[in-house]
């Protein structure tokens, strides 16, 4: 396969692959994905890369197609994932919260860098909580939509002492902590954060 067909290849699965992870990460709306996430995506584009390039240079070329369609699906996934959590810090910070996505940057065999989410912490202010003002209320709607839209497990953990029990009744209110792990240590830790992750890193 020469290197024009597969520049052809590549630019047609990402545009395949793409829109097909975007829809399944978001539903919709916002929602963070984890590795089984980011493994749908790649197999997405593995399957279109591979089909057009079976249809350009047969076996040889579907091989390849789907090498680089696999790529290209799952960095899509991963790239959806950060910009949902920092969608959710985004609305954090416009409620006076302090919000930091966490990443660590993998290196491909090919020497690419790719930015991988590792978790979201957001530290708040437990009379903001207890007493929420509407920039508040805006935050937990947010949060509470990824947390729904999510088609992966995550655990949420909340720590803190007052106002710790009142961010568990803001998500639970909003059903938003259904599919989820709520690691509770409200009232065990003295730090006032909420983390999000489906790493165990986090916990």
């Amino acid at each position: 396969m020469n290197k024009l067909t597969l520049t052809m290849i590549t630019m047609l699965a990402a545009s395949l692959a793409g829109c097909a992870t975007i829809d399944q990460l978001a539903g919709g709306n916002a929602s963070p994905v984890n590795k089984g996430t980011v493994a749908k995506g790649a197999g997405i584009g593995c399957a279109a890369g591979g089909a057009l390039g079976a249809i350009f240079a047969g076996k040889d070329g579907a091989l390849k197609g789907c090498a680089a369609g696999g790529l290209i699906g799952g960095g899509f996934a991963y790239k959806q994932e950060l910009a949902r959590a920092r969608e959710a810090a985004d609305a954090a910070r416009l409620a006076g919260m302090k919000a930091t996505v966490e990443v660590k940057t993998d290196t491909s065999a090919d020497g690419k860098a790719t930015e991988k989410f590792q978790g979201l912490v957001i530290e708040y202010d437990p009379a903001s909580v207890v007493k929420p003002d509407e920039k508040t209320k805006a935050f937990f709607d947010k949060l509470g939509t990824i947390l729904k839209s999510s088609k992966n497990e995550l655990t949420v953990r909340t720590e803190g002492g007052a106002g710790c029990l009142a961010v568990v009744g803001e998500l639970n209110g909003r059903a938003a902590l259904a599919k989820h792990e709520l690691d509770n240590q409200c009232g065990k830790v003295p730090t006032h954060r909420i983390l999000v992750s489906p790493l165990p890193e986090l916990k």
